[in-house]
């Protein structure tokens, strides 16, 4: 599955996705693991847990758990996933959201980046010495994470270091957001830091976009250093299509379940604390070059009645290249293509 030649070439310290794997690998291994321990794990477990070694402890304590004495009657779910899905699927997915912020007031929270010890450790999903390394955002969606970059990654031609970071607040023991400035201003830390005084670009898919163009604001108005370029995969503006995109997006997300598995709290409160973040924040405008892949295939299908379903860019300076996907496929079938156009335009 990963070309390797046998399991004692995998270093069962070594990150999954340093190992190769993506998306699409993690989801056959958690399903070998279902299959052959009686456990449902998600497939986020798979990164959740970063390592082989990790992963196998998680296993064992999960295998030697007791099973809780009370069991929902009859497939109740009243966990806050339960909840927010049964809001979605009855065509409610606003209402859903709004749970979602306000469980998030619940959790702890920061209101300015000063406040924070440490940050989210980036993670490496290839290592080069070719400058400028790219640093890719994870969108602040319950499905978001350093996975969805790892095929665009492995299809870069030239050998660069590439790291993703994921925002504050979206993982378990992470404090949340206040504002969406300390949210911003503790991203542009941890950019930083991942850059370790290297020119650096910076990617962002989908809302990771849109936070990835903030961050580049706010390092332009700080005084910097700022990024080389800024590159947005099929990035919509939340503040203007965030009705019918955020219930396109949640109708998507507890449809494919069975390859997502359950969001715990940390991931859903997380989502509605910067969902509703972005959905107040207009884009600006930046000085520093700006890449705008924009897919040209509907996700929401030929038969669907939205207009203007395609992602557009907000600024006349952006560079537009179209690629043969849809808002989901450009990080599988679509990802070569996407590599292509960051090299190519990289190089020009």
């Amino acid at each position: 599955m990963l070309g390797h030649d046998s399991a004692e070439a995998l270093d069962p310290e070594r990150d999954f996705l340093e190992s190769g794997f993506d998306s699409l690998a993690a989801m056959e291994l958690r399903t070998a693991l279902n299959a052959s321990t009686g456990l449902t794990l998600p497939t986020a477990a798979i990164f959740d847990h970063k390592t082989p070694a990790a992963l196998a402890r998680y296993l064992r304590k999960e295998l030697t758990a007791e099973a809780p004495a009370d069991h929902e009657p009859d497939g109740v779910d009243d966990s806050l996933y339960g909840m927010f899905r049964g809001a979605v699927a009855s065509g409610q997915a606003a209402k859903g959201f709004a749970l979602l912020r306000a469980v998030a007031e619940l959790r702890e929270q920061f209101s300015s980046a000063d406040e924070l010890d440490r940050l989210p450790a980036p993670t490496r999903l290839a290592a080069g010495t070719t400058l400028p390394r790219i640093i890719c955002l994870a969108p602040p969606l319950a499905t978001g994470g350093a996975h969805q970059y790892a095929r665009i990654a492995s299809h870069l031609r030239t050998a660069r270091d590439v790291l993703a970071l994921s925002p504050i607040g979206c993982r378990t023991g992470e404090p949340l957001p206040t504002t969406e400035t300390a949210a911003v201003a503790a991203m542009a830390r941890s950019v930083l830091e991942a850059a370790q005084g290297d020119p650096f670009v910076l990617v962002g898919y989908s809302s990771g976009g849109l936070l990835a163009y903030r961050v580049t604001e706010h390092l332009e108005a700080t005084g910097g250093p700022v990024p080389t370029a800024v590159v947005l995969l099929d990035t919509y503006k939340v503040n203007v299509d965030g009705e019918w995109l955020l219930r396109s997006m949640a109708e998507h997300m507890v449809s494919a379940q069975s390859t997502f598995g359950r969001f715990d709290q940390a991931r859903l409160t997380g989502m509605g604390r910067y969902m509703q973040f972005l959905q107040e924040m207009a884009p600006g405008t930046v000085t520093t070059p700006t890449l705008f892949v924009q897919c040209a295939e509907n996700f929401l299908g030929s038969s669907a009645e939205q207009e203007n379903w395609q992602a557009e860019p907000w600024d006349a300076a952006h560079t537009v290249v179209s690629v043969p996907a849809d808002h989901f496929t450009i990080l599988e079938d679509g990802s070569a293509e996407v590599a292509a156009a960051i090299e190519d335009w990289l190089e020009s």
